[in-house]
């Protein structure tokens, strides 16, 4: 008797339990119609649950549960049950009975569902854009969510060859001082004047990790005006200067993220010259080839490329014409900043500010020659050159 009042006792308290996992378990079910192009069925409410089949865009689904954040619905689709995000799909307010068919009359009527989900029609094969071939294992797959696509900048992607042409303005100061007679210009000769600058480069990476560059900068069409020495009625005149730049590089190259640096050696060439005067004529200029050790550093978020480039160079020739000042020994240094904004996946368009610094110092006896007062050729012992060439050019940059 007493075993028979414990056995009915528990029967009274479970019968709430199973009461309600019937009714959680019940047909009446809501409806609902797929709104995504394709959606996986996962086997939890989760995107990296395996994979049970696919659903379609205007297939009708059974909900049957609700994840406890409500972001994952599970529901029964072409005889399948598994998860879907709640947002791809559209509840109905009518229910779907069970055994209902789930099938997409995609103007196909010879087509049935696998047990992985997918369309196949009645010869066995798959059917449908992505369905694959046909013979390939149908196995479940574990989809891991996809990682963001970072974008590599422009200095570190897989474009191999880059050309950059520009147009600007430029400036050649030019300071010369010598101990020479002072009625010479070359006493005390302090110049600078605007100018048309051009701008054009060129970059090639054989390698992921190295790249080899070269770039060609020329200002002229620069004109200034000096008074002649120990002439008192203030009479001027003119000089015009001009100044070319060549250099090659050649680097190492490693990124990390946005961010790229370079370091290399690399070649120069310079060339400064008062290129002809009126009504007289000082010719004096100043030439130079060198090595360079060269470091650049860059950054790229998302069409925007920013970067920066500095060089010492080290003269190994130093020339002067028409005639020499002396011993030369002098030095170069270089900087340059650049921004660029793609446009497309082969233009760019640029902006470039450069400066260089060219100092020499000549030591011994050195001669010019000087048509101030008369044809003749004076001389002096010690004399310092200043050469500053700042630039600011825009321009466009094609990359393949």
């Amino acid at each position: 008797m007493r075993a028979l009042l414990v056995t009915f006792s528990f029967l009274f308290v479970s019968l709430p339990s199973y009461a309600s996992a019937a009714k959680a378990k019940s047909d009446k079910a809501s409806s609902g119609t797929i709104i995504a192009d394709v959606v996986e069925l996962r086997a939890g409410p989760g995107a990296a649950y395996i994979s049970r089949g696919r659903a379609y865009k205007g297939e009708p689904v059974r909900i049957l549960e609700t994840s406890d954040t409500g972001e994952w619905l599970r529901v029964e689709a072409n005889a399948l049950t598994g998860w879907l995000p709640a947002r791809s799909i559209s509840v109905d307010a009518a229910p779907v009975p069970n055994g209902s068919d789930a099938g997409r009359d995609r103007r196909q009527s010879n087509y049935l569902y696998d047990k992985s989900g997918r369309r196949r029609g009645t010869d066995g094969k798959a059917m449908g854009s992505g369905e694959g071939f046909g013979d390939e294992p149908t196995q479940d797959r574990i989809e891991l969510p996809e990682s963001p696509v970072q974008s590599l900048p422009m200095s570190a992607s897989k474009k191999t060859i880059s050309i950059q042409l520009g147009v600007g303005a430029g400036i050649l100061e030019r300071h010369f001082q010598a101990g020479i007679a002072p009625e010479s210009y070359l006493a005390n000769l302090d110049v600078s004047g605007p100018g048309l600058s051009t701008h054009l480069a060129l970059e090639w990476r054989p390698l992921p990790f190295l790249v080899v560059s070269g770039f060609g900068r020329d200002t002229r069409l620069s004109t200034v005006e000096v008074i002649r020495p120990g002439d008192l009625d203030g009479t001027t005149v003119e000089l015009a200067t001009e100044a070319q730049q060549i250099g090659v590089n050649l680097m190492g190259s490693a990124a990390m993220g946005p961010f790229w640096v370079r370091g290399g050696l690399g070649g120069r060439y310079l060339r400064h010259a008062f290129r002809e005067t009126k009504p007289v004529v000082i010719l004096l200029t100043t030439s130079a080839q060198g090595v360079a050790g060269i470091m650049q550093a860059g950054a790229h978020f998302d069409a925007f490329e920013m970067r920066t480039s500095f060089a010492y160079v080290h003269p190994i020739s130093i020339e002067q014409s028409p005639e020499t000042s002396g011993n030369p020994e002098g030095s170069i240094l270089e900087l340059s900043a650049q921004a660029r904004y793609r446009l497309s996946p082969f233009f760019s368009l640029y902006a470039e500010t450069s400066t260089t610094l060219f100092d020499v110092d000549y030591q011994g006896r050195g001669t010019q020659r000087d048509t101030v007062t008369e044809d003749r050729a004076l001389v002096y012992e010690a004399a310092t050159e200043d050469n500053l060439l700042t630039g600011f050019t825009v321009g466009v940059c094609w990359s393949n």
